[in-house]
């Protein structure tokens, strides 16, 4: 089983970019809810769904999502 983790980019001018690692299908939106209201007020610009996303039957993803404002 892979260690869950929230990577928060906030880089120095643009938009920063939560990614969950680790989590089963929805649970990423679940568990980056919180810094995404935080951080942009629930705003999201782009949303985007890596291909293990969408396969949370196997318990290997990694990388659930990446978003930016």
């Amino acid at each position: 089983m892979f260690d869950k983790k929230i990577l928060i980019t906030i880089p120095p001018y643009g938009a920063p970019k939560i990614e969950a690692e680790g989590f089963n299908g929805i649970g990423c939106a679940e568990a980056t809810a919180a810094f995404e209201q935080a951080l942009s007020g629930g705003a999201i610009e782009n949303r985007t769904y890596k291909p293990e996303w969408s396969n949370p039957e196997t318990g290997t993803e990694q990388e659930q999502e990446g978003l930016t404002w």
